[in-house]
């Protein structure tokens, strides 16, 4: 029964919601590559060179394949690294700044904010009771 109903849910979401993973293999691997860094900030040039295009192709293959810039898909992965960090963590927001690749509390808190509608220090409070929690 719980088959049915989430098949029947999931049945009901259009396609164009639905997020696909890239179908190209070198994008596919930049967001792998992205993910296990995201402590680190990276230029377009230099993601560019990693896979062997000039970085104006690069950029436009990004978009295609995930929707957003490569920024914006590292900036984005960054924020949930640091929302869980915030959740599951005692680190201090400037620790996870620092982890995340933020280079102060303050634009962090600022990128932060931009991403959840509200800044660390508050989604860490309103999410005080799933410390630990897996």
């Amino acid at each position: 029964q719980m088959t049915q109903l989430a098949c029947s849910i999931l049945s009901r979401i259009p396609d164009a919601d639905i997020k696909h993973p890239p179908r190209d293999p070198r994008i596919r691997d930049m967001m792998d590559f992205l993910e296990t860094n995201t402590g680190r900030i990276f230029s377009n040039e230099e993601l560019a060179e990693r896979i062997h295009l000039s970085t104006n192709a690069f950029i436009r293959l990004f978009r295609e394949q995930a929707g957003v810039s490569p920024q914006q898909w590292h900036c984005r992965r960054r924020i949930a690294v640091a929302s869980s960090l915030l959740h599951r963590s005692t680190l201090t927001i400037d620790e996870i700044a620092q982890q995340t690749g933020f280079c102060d509390r303050y634009y962090f808190s600022k990128v932060f904010k931009q991403y959840r509608q509200v800044a660390p220090g508050a989604f860490r409070d309103t999410h005080d009771g799933m410390l630990f929690r897996s």
